[in-house]
């Protein structure tokens, strides 16, 4: 964070800096490993949305199912 003057108060200002930007100051193959780990991060971490996502999918199309069934079973009788 970076304190500003204006008219009389201080301001905080948040500085952005972005993560390739990082990898660039640090230069070289620390730079790019940093960004190899970064993005094996990031795509670990929408893997493992996905993963949820479509379990829960299935999980809602288990339960309509198993309802439509049983309605169709009850409609039978």
């Amino acid at each position: 964070m970076r304190l500003e003057s204006r008219g009389g108060g201080v301001v905080g200002r948040q500085q952005h800096v972005s993560i390739f930007d990082e990898a660039l100051e640090s230069g070289g193959a620390s730079g790019s490993i940093f960004l190899k780990e970064y993005v094996e991060q990031v795509l670990a971490t929408l893997l493992g949305q996905v993963l949820a996502i479509s379990h829960g999918l299935v999980a809602s199309l288990d339960t309509s199912i198993r309802f439509a069934s049983m309605m169709i079973s009850c409609a039978s009788k």
